[in-house]
């Protein structure tokens, strides 16, 4: 519908310029990392899943731009971590 096109044109606008205060968000940096998730004041802030550079991914809660709360980590030679990380570190 137009509503959703509107939406999604806006929000290409916004991946362009790098930056959204608030809501839902796709992040793309030159270098590769990937998010798509929540954010608050431009940063990523909720539910999100985020693919690192170097081919790991988490999928989980964020805070601040830092995981933290219950996710999934994937490392690239298979090993999983599922459990609570608070600002970025395994508990």
């Amino acid at each position: 519908d137009t509503a959703s096109i509107l939406i999604k044109k806006i929000l290409s606008i916004l991946e362009i310029c790098g930056w959204i205060e608030e809501g839902t968000a796709i992040i793309k940096t030159q270098e590769g990392l990937y998010y798509e998730g929540e954010v608050r004041k431009g940063l990523k802030h909720g539910k999100g899943v985020e693919r690192l550079v170097n081919g790991a991914s988490h999928v989980g809660q964020f805070e601040d731009g830092k995981f933290n709360g219950l996710g999934t980590y994937n490392w690239v030679n298979g090993s999983v971590y599922v459990g609570e990380l608070v600002r970025g570190k395994r508990q």
